[in-house]
């Protein structure tokens, strides 16, 4: 299981990534781990899927759970003019826009296309054929924040929704 730590107001937190979430009653809890290249599964079959991140941070050498964020992942196909990898594995390079065209910038790793809200991925088979040239559109559709007192009880929770589109919007 891949994780990433993040600093944010001073608190420093360790990312986790899972397939989904349950229960009833937060705070949730996050299930199936993942590895980063994992998240991509739903992308290359569906075109789209999500996955959770759990942020947590570190209590008395154990870890606890303050945000919880649903990623949505959104792939559309892309049609590009530049040379590829040709050896088998997955692959990312930021993406950018310069006078209404799309530019392919540096490659990245796949946990450092999670940072990126738009990116290209891309997968080289067996046999060296590129397959599944995509641009893809990161969002955070749900976040849940929580607040616990001294004694690890649940205090205060926060639920942020945001919209999904349909397709990539323009960037």
């Amino acid at each position: 299981m891949y994780s990433f730590e993040a600093f944010v107001e001073g608190v420093k937190y360790t990312v986790y990534f899972f397939a989904s979430f349950t229960g009833m009653m937060q705070p949730f809890t996050p299930e199936d781990p993942l590895a980063a290249d994992e998240i991509y599964y739903g992308v290359d079959k569906y075109g789209s899927t999500m996955y959770v991140q759990g942020w947590y941070t570190q209590v008395d050498a154990s870890p606890r759970l303050d945000i919880l964020k649903k990623i949505s992942l959104i792939a559309e196909p892309i049609e590009l003019d530049i040379e590829l990898a040709n050896t088998p594995g997955s692959y990312f390079h930021r993406l950018g826009k310069k006078e209404g065209k799309i530019i392919v910038g540096a490659k990245i790793s796949a946990l450092e296309a999670i940072h990126e809200k738009h990116y290209l991925r891309y997968v080289v088979d067996s046999k060296g054929c590129v397959k599944n040239i995509k641009h893809i559109f990161s969002l955070v559709e749900d976040e849940y924040h929580y607040k616990y007192d001294k004694r690890g009880k649940l205090i205060d929770k926060k639920t942020l929704f945001h919209d999904v589109p349909d397709k990539i919007p323009e960037f």
